[in-house]
């Protein structure tokens, strides 16, 4: 890569985007904010749009006049044909030649990890582990989405919320704080206009109640302290399939990840708890920073040169 190149990495999320851009010696020259990008249906001309546009205001900030390579992590990527589609989409709006589509997990794993070995283990909305073994060889548990999949993640944690609200209303299950705290978080009247609205509540909007759940577990409710500790078990679960890729010799690095599993938050907690009862697990603390994880993926696209 050229001494002057400028190279991006974007973490395009389902509300918030984040674009880097770096020069040859992996200096951060300018970062940008902006809304949600994920790759969906019918939205991809506007998500590429809306990348590049922040791109072109990075190189501006940066002083330069384009980039070198790009790498996109973003959600919804998870699928072959979708990332060559959203490729070809990026290049036809003057994206350049080196152009990577990534999803948001792999962009955060090179964040986490660059060219090391651990699991990576992603909490969000959704859920899921990555890992690379010492022998370099990639794998990944979870992931399959809301429908089959995504256990322990705020959508699962929000769901389960207001499946314990529908039991306390009916009298299937034991009474909880979250028949007042669940409603007052969506913004509805009551219990049961909670039900109603989580029939057509879009999948951020139930993962957003996973917040709430969690206060409520980590201010003692038995019912919300359930569903949190469900969630822990779920998420370890990843971990503990991942952990077979690994020599018993040494304890497997694992970084948490994700808003759900936040530092302070009841989840994190039960999950480290989960952890350092379980063998050969040790929970590496370091931040993660999936736009600057693109970026240095960007950097080694073939092609370029890493200085």
């Amino acid at each position: 890569m050229a001494r002057d190149a400028l190279v991006a990495g974007v973490d395009a999320g389902g509300t918030h985007t984040v674009a880097v851009v770096l020069d040859a010696h992996g200096g951060e020259r300018a970062r940008i904010d902006g809304p949600g990008a994920a790759i969906r249906p019918g939205a991809e001309e506007a998500s590429a749009d809306l990348i590049l546009g922040m791109i072109e205001d990075g190189v501006r900030r940066a002083g330069g006049t384009a980039i070198d390579a790009l790498v996109v992590g973003a959600a919804g990527a998870g699928h072959a044909p979708t990332r060559a589609a959203f490729t070809a989409s990026l290049l036809s709006r003057g994206a350049p030649p080196r152009t990577l589509v990534v999803t948001d997990a792999e962009a955060a794993f090179a964040s986490a990890f660059g060219e090391g070995s651990g699991v990576l283990l992603l909490s969000g909305t959704g859920s899921i582990a990555l890992a690379r073994d010492p022998t370099g060889a990639s794998h990944r548990v979870g992931g399959w989405g809301w429908r089959i999949g995504d256990e322990g993640s705020g959508f699962a944690i929000g769901r389960a919320g207001v499946a314990a609200v529908s039991q306390a209303l009916d009298g299937r299950g034991p009474g909880t704080v979250l028949r007042e705290v669940l409603p007052a978080a969506a913004g509805v009247a009551d219990a049961g206009s909670l039900i109603v609205w989580a029939r057509e509540a879009p999948l951020a909007a139930v993962a957003a109640l996973g917040a709430a759940v969690q206060e409520a577990a980590r201010e003692g409710d038995h019912v919300a302290g359930g569903i949190v500790r469900g969630a822990a078990r779920d998420l370890l679960a990843h971990v503990l399939a991942l952990q077979a890729h690994f020599p018993a010799t040494a304890p497997t690095p694992v970084i948490l990840a994700g808003g759900a599993l936040r530092h302070g938050a009841a989840l994190r907690a039960a999950v480290e708890d989960l952890a350092g009862r379980a063998e050969g697990i040790e929970i590496v603390e370091r931040s993660i920073d999936a736009a600057r994880g693109a970026a240095w993926l960007a950097q080694r696209l073939p092609g370029g040169s890493v200085s």
